[in-house]
């Protein structure tokens, strides 16, 4: 089985989450307590308004629960227009750091 090679924006990508795991500066959205419905609108809003400010990564924390939000996450993240890609995993609790589609 043949192993691909990172490209070079596949590899930006990663940096530039690396650097905003390390950043506590980061734009954060926390999820926490909100029903998918809510989520929805409040990560759509969220984006809207990281997108228009010209910010590269954000951060989205929605915490363990029934793991609704971690299920469907990945499905509101695909669709927004503003997603370049993401990568979900622990940080003070289950966050998704996101790279915004500069236009």
């Amino acid at each position: 089985m043949e192993k691909r090679d990172k490209t070079n924006r596949e590899t930006l990508f990663e940096t530039l989450i690396e650097v905003a795991e390390r950043n506590p500066d980061t734009s954060e959205l926390d999820l926490h307590g909100m029903d998918v419905y809510e989520a929805e609108y409040a990560i759509g809003h969220f984006l809207d308004q990281e997108f228009m400010a010209g910010t590269t990564v954000v951060k989205i924390t929605y915490g363990i629960g029934t793991g609704t939000l971690a299920r469907e996450l990945p499905r509101i993240l695909k669709i927004s227009p503003h997603v370049e890609t993401f990568r979900t995993g622990r940080a003070n609790g289950i966050a998704a750091y996101v790279v915004l589609e500069k236009k």
